[in-house]
């Protein structure tokens, strides 16, 4: 049974295999995002509202660096590790996605400065531990 603040909003599960629908699947992620808001008011990290009027800002700038920010906040790092793959599969250069990439974090930077400079350290670091040569050819002279 799926709640929000202890409140049924879907029957309780009795055993059989029941499709959710997409209006509880969306009041779901609605009241994960809501809770994890109200988290951040309580405990005065950031304001929740802040928070969310940069995401929309984002969003409006760009849908792909808000797409972007989304799937490197949630840590898939895959929009920064997968040059080739992306290239590949768009059938253009890795060049290409690169400057696109490097083109949508430099949009994000206005936004979320620090999360830029986080992601960077983060490709940083994924990219040594990929290439186990990379260290090493940084000792040599």
């Amino acid at each position: 049974m799926l709640t929000i603040y202890q409140q049924p909003i879907t029957q309780p599960d009795r055993g059989e295999r029941t499709e959710r629908t997409v209006e509880a699947e969306l009041a779901a992620i609605a009241a994960e995002i809501a809770a994890r808001l109200d988290e951040m008011e309580s405990i005065k990290l950031m304001s929740g509202g802040a928070l969310v009027s940069k995401f929309a800002a984002c969003r409006s700038i760009s849908p792909v660096a808000f797409r972007m920010t989304l799937q490197l906040l949630s840590g898939n790092v895959l929009p920064l590790l997968s040059y080739a793959d992306r290239a590949a599969a768009r059938g253009v250069s890795k060049q290409t996605v690169y400057l696109e990439t490097k083109n949508e974090l430099e949009r994000v930077r206005h936004i979320f400065p620090q999360l830029v400079l986080a992601l960077e350290v983060m490709r940083r670091n994924a990219l040594s531990h990929e290439d186990p040569t990379s260290n090493a050819d940084s000792l040599r002279d």
